[in-house]
Protein backbone atom coordinates (compact mmCIF):
# COMPACT_ATOMS: atom_id res chain seq x y z
CA UNK A 1 0.00 0.00 0.00
CA UNK A 2 1.43 3.38 -1.04
CA UNK A 3 1.95 5.85 1.80
CA UNK A 4 0.11 9.16 1.40
CA UNK A 5 0.73 12.25 3.53
CA UNK A 6 -0.57 15.84 3.27
CA UNK A 7 1.73 18.75 2.45
CA UNK A 8 0.64 22.31 3.27
CA UNK A 9 1.76 24.96 0.78
CA UNK A 10 0.86 28.64 0.56
CA UNK A 11 -0.38 30.17 -2.69
CA UNK A 12 3.06 31.44 -3.72
CA UNK A 13 4.62 27.99 -3.35
CA UNK A 14 1.72 26.32 -5.17
CA UNK A 15 2.32 28.61 -8.12
CA UNK A 16 6.03 27.78 -8.04
CA UNK A 17 5.16 24.07 -7.91
CA UNK A 18 2.88 24.26 -10.93
CA UNK A 19 5.48 26.32 -12.81
CA UNK A 20 8.01 23.52 -12.31
CA UNK A 21 10.23 25.69 -10.11
CA UNK A 22 9.57 24.06 -6.72
CA UNK A 23 10.83 20.49 -6.37
CA UNK A 24 11.92 20.50 -2.71
CA UNK A 25 10.55 21.45 0.69
CA UNK A 26 11.82 21.55 4.27
CA UNK A 27 10.26 21.39 7.72
CA UNK A 28 11.94 21.66 11.15
CA UNK A 29 12.13 18.42 13.10
CA UNK A 30 9.66 18.59 15.99
CA UNK A 31 12.17 16.83 18.25
CA UNK A 32 15.66 18.14 17.65
CA UNK A 33 18.34 15.42 17.84
CA UNK A 34 20.99 15.64 20.49
CA UNK A 35 24.27 17.34 19.67
CA UNK A 36 27.13 15.16 18.49
CA UNK A 37 24.98 12.35 17.08
CA UNK A 38 26.15 10.22 14.16
CA UNK A 39 24.30 10.44 10.83
CA UNK A 40 20.61 9.68 10.76
CA UNK A 41 19.83 6.02 10.08
CA UNK A 42 16.76 4.55 8.40
CA UNK A 43 14.86 1.38 9.27
CA UNK A 44 13.96 -0.52 6.12
CA UNK A 45 12.25 -3.88 5.62
CA UNK A 46 15.39 -5.81 6.61
CA UNK A 47 15.13 -4.60 10.21
CA UNK A 48 13.92 -7.50 12.40
CA UNK A 49 11.68 -5.46 14.71
CA UNK A 50 8.69 -4.31 12.64
CA UNK A 51 7.29 -1.71 15.07
CA UNK A 52 9.51 1.10 13.84
CA UNK A 53 9.71 0.26 10.14
CA UNK A 54 9.79 3.36 7.97
CA UNK A 55 11.16 5.52 10.79
CA UNK A 56 14.51 7.22 11.11
CA UNK A 57 16.61 7.14 14.25
CA UNK A 58 19.64 8.61 15.91
CA UNK A 59 21.83 6.32 17.98
CA UNK A 60 23.51 7.81 21.01
CA UNK A 61 25.32 6.55 24.08
CA UNK A 62 24.14 7.19 27.62
CA UNK A 63 26.85 7.24 30.30
CA UNK A 64 29.38 6.47 27.54
CA UNK A 65 28.38 2.82 27.53
CA UNK A 66 24.73 1.96 26.93
CA UNK A 67 23.57 2.60 23.37
CA UNK A 68 20.08 4.03 23.03
CA UNK A 69 17.96 5.18 20.13
CA UNK A 70 15.56 8.03 19.53
CA UNK A 71 13.06 7.43 16.73
CA UNK A 72 11.61 10.04 14.40
CA UNK A 73 8.80 9.73 11.90
CA UNK A 74 9.38 11.78 8.78
CA UNK A 75 6.36 14.00 7.91
CA UNK A 76 7.05 13.38 4.22
CA UNK A 77 6.96 9.60 4.48
CA UNK A 78 9.53 7.55 2.58
CA UNK A 79 10.97 7.36 -0.91
CA UNK A 80 8.34 6.07 -3.31
CA UNK A 81 5.49 7.39 -1.19
CA UNK A 82 3.14 10.17 -2.20
CA UNK A 83 2.16 13.61 -0.92
CA UNK A 84 -1.09 15.42 -1.60
CA UNK A 85 -1.01 19.20 -1.55
CA UNK A 86 -3.19 21.12 0.86
CA UNK A 87 -3.80 24.66 -0.34
CA UNK A 88 -6.25 27.46 0.37
CA UNK A 89 -9.33 27.13 -1.82
CA UNK A 90 -12.78 28.57 -2.40
CA UNK A 91 -15.92 26.48 -2.39
CA UNK A 92 -19.29 27.41 -3.79
CA UNK A 93 -22.22 26.76 -1.49
CA UNK A 94 -24.70 28.42 0.83
CA UNK A 95 -25.28 29.11 4.50
CA UNK A 96 -28.16 27.11 5.92
CA UNK A 97 -29.98 27.11 9.25
CA UNK A 98 -29.92 23.67 10.90
CA UNK A 99 -33.33 22.14 11.55
CA UNK A 100 -32.86 21.84 15.28
CA UNK A 101 -36.08 23.36 16.54
CA UNK A 102 -34.35 26.34 18.16
CA UNK A 103 -34.87 30.05 17.54
CA UNK A 104 -34.08 31.72 14.24
CA UNK A 105 -30.86 33.21 15.57
CA UNK A 106 -29.11 29.83 15.75
CA UNK A 107 -25.65 29.76 14.11
CA UNK A 108 -25.79 28.86 10.47
CA UNK A 109 -23.78 26.06 8.91
CA UNK A 110 -21.91 26.13 5.63
CA UNK A 111 -23.23 23.70 3.03
CA UNK A 112 -20.41 23.38 0.51
CA UNK A 113 -21.00 21.88 -2.91
CA UNK A 114 -18.53 19.38 -4.33
CA UNK A 115 -17.47 18.97 -7.93
CA UNK A 116 -14.80 20.75 -10.01
CA UNK A 117 -17.17 23.51 -11.11
CA UNK A 118 -17.75 24.48 -7.46
CA UNK A 119 -14.09 24.66 -6.40
CA UNK A 120 -11.54 27.40 -7.10
CA UNK A 121 -8.02 27.78 -5.73
CA UNK A 122 -6.44 30.83 -4.12
CA UNK A 123 -3.21 30.28 -6.06
CA UNK A 124 -5.12 30.79 -9.33
CA UNK A 125 -7.29 33.64 -10.58
CA UNK A 126 -10.66 32.88 -9.03
CA UNK A 127 -14.22 34.20 -9.44
CA UNK A 128 -15.19 37.26 -7.48
CA UNK A 129 -16.96 36.65 -4.21
CA UNK A 130 -20.67 36.64 -4.98
CA UNK A 131 -23.47 38.05 -2.92
CA UNK A 132 -26.91 36.59 -2.47
CA UNK A 133 -27.91 32.99 -1.99
CA UNK A 134 -24.93 31.56 -3.90
CA UNK A 135 -21.40 32.55 -2.93
CA UNK A 136 -17.88 31.26 -2.46
CA UNK A 137 -16.36 30.63 0.94
CA UNK A 138 -12.58 30.85 1.39
CA UNK A 139 -11.26 27.80 3.26
CA UNK A 140 -7.77 27.64 4.77
CA UNK A 141 -5.33 25.01 3.54
CA UNK A 142 -5.27 23.28 6.94
CA UNK A 143 -8.97 22.46 6.48
CA UNK A 144 -8.68 21.08 2.93
CA UNK A 145 -10.01 17.55 2.56
CA UNK A 146 -8.23 14.95 0.48
CA UNK A 147 -10.97 14.95 -2.16
CA UNK A 148 -10.48 18.66 -2.84
CA UNK A 149 -6.75 18.39 -3.48
CA UNK A 150 -5.72 18.72 -7.11
CA UNK A 151 -1.98 17.96 -6.87
CA UNK A 152 -0.21 14.69 -6.04
CA UNK A 153 3.55 14.41 -5.58
CA UNK A 154 5.94 11.46 -5.73
CA UNK A 155 8.58 11.43 -2.98
CA UNK A 156 11.94 10.92 -4.66
CA UNK A 157 14.29 11.48 -1.72
CA UNK A 158 14.13 12.29 2.01
CA UNK A 159 17.03 13.37 4.18
CA UNK A 160 17.98 15.38 7.28
CA UNK A 161 20.32 18.35 7.43
CA UNK A 162 20.82 21.64 9.24
CA UNK A 163 18.75 24.39 7.69
CA UNK A 164 21.88 26.49 7.03
CA UNK A 165 23.41 23.62 5.02
CA UNK A 166 21.08 24.34 2.12
CA UNK A 167 22.92 25.00 -1.15
CA UNK A 168 22.20 27.68 -3.74
CA UNK A 169 20.75 25.00 -6.04
CA UNK A 170 18.52 23.57 -3.31
CA UNK A 171 17.30 27.06 -2.36
CA UNK A 172 16.20 27.54 -5.96
CA UNK A 173 14.53 24.10 -5.86
CA UNK A 174 12.55 25.37 -2.85
CA UNK A 175 10.81 27.75 -5.26
CA UNK A 176 12.97 30.81 -4.62
CA UNK A 177 13.02 33.19 -7.58
CA UNK A 178 15.96 35.52 -8.05
CA UNK A 179 15.17 39.16 -7.34
CA UNK A 180 17.31 41.93 -8.75
CA UNK A 181 19.15 43.96 -6.12
CA UNK A 182 21.25 47.13 -6.37
CA UNK A 183 24.46 45.12 -6.38
CA UNK A 184 23.20 42.40 -8.72
CA UNK A 185 21.05 39.33 -8.21
CA UNK A 186 20.27 38.47 -4.62
CA UNK A 187 21.64 35.21 -3.22
CA UNK A 188 19.00 32.47 -3.31
CA UNK A 189 20.12 31.21 0.13
CA UNK A 190 19.66 34.70 1.60
CA UNK A 191 16.17 34.81 0.14
CA UNK A 192 15.41 31.39 1.55
CA UNK A 193 16.62 32.58 4.97
CA UNK A 194 14.11 35.44 4.78
CA UNK A 195 11.35 33.03 3.78
CA UNK A 196 12.25 30.59 6.57
CA UNK A 197 12.23 33.25 9.28
CA UNK A 198 8.94 34.68 8.01
CA UNK A 199 7.43 31.29 8.92
CA UNK A 200 9.42 30.00 11.88
CA UNK A 201 11.22 32.84 13.69
CA UNK A 202 9.75 33.51 17.14
CA UNK A 203 7.51 30.42 17.10
CA UNK A 204 6.42 29.03 20.48
CA UNK A 205 4.92 25.77 21.66
CA UNK A 206 1.50 25.46 23.31
CA UNK A 207 3.04 26.41 26.68
CA UNK A 208 4.68 29.56 25.37
CA UNK A 209 8.19 28.13 25.27
CA UNK A 210 10.38 29.18 22.32
CA UNK A 211 10.87 26.44 19.72
CA UNK A 212 14.27 27.80 18.64
CA UNK A 213 13.81 26.91 14.98
CA UNK A 214 14.77 30.24 13.36
CA UNK A 215 17.52 30.47 10.76
CA UNK A 216 20.05 31.60 13.37
CA UNK A 217 19.12 28.66 15.60
CA UNK A 218 20.14 26.42 12.67
CA UNK A 219 17.77 23.55 13.54
CA UNK A 220 17.80 20.11 12.00
CA UNK A 221 15.19 19.87 9.25
CA UNK A 222 13.47 17.20 7.23
CA UNK A 223 14.16 17.80 3.55
CA UNK A 224 12.20 16.24 0.72
CA UNK A 225 12.65 16.15 -3.05
CA UNK A 226 9.57 15.35 -5.13
CA UNK A 227 8.03 15.45 -8.57
CA UNK A 228 4.46 16.13 -9.67
CA UNK A 229 2.55 12.98 -10.65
Amino acid sequence: MISEKPLLLNAEMVRALHAGIKTQTRRPMRVQPREGNPPLLFLDTTYPVKTNLGKHFWKYFENDSVAKREYFTCPFGVEGGQLWVRETFLQKGEWITPECGHSDDVDQEWNGWDGPSNIAYAADPYPEMRTGETKYRKISSIHMNRRHSRTNLLVKRVWVERVQDISQEDALAEGIIYEYADNGYACSVDQFETLWDSIYAGREDSKGNPLNISWNDNPYVWACEFSVI
